[in-house]
């Protein structure tokens, strides 16, 4: 989940940044501060599939 909160956080930096759009009608960094605000609650809940060795060394 950490790892979704980066990319969510990158993405809102690029787009506040200014990136250009194929579509300026869509307000993407609001659609992203959304999906951030919805997730945020989750971020400690759940469990790191360990069961899969590459995921297991990960830290946690």
């Amino acid at each position: 989940m950490k790892q979704l909160f980066f990319i969510i956080a990158l993405m809102l930096s690029s787009i506040s940044m200014g990136a250009q759009t194929k579509n300026n009608d869509m307000n993407y960094h609001q659609i992203l501060e959304n999906i951030y605000m919805d997730i945020r609650p989750y971020a400690q809940v759940g469990k790191q599939a360990d069961y899969i060795p590459a995921l297991a060394s990960l830290p946690r």
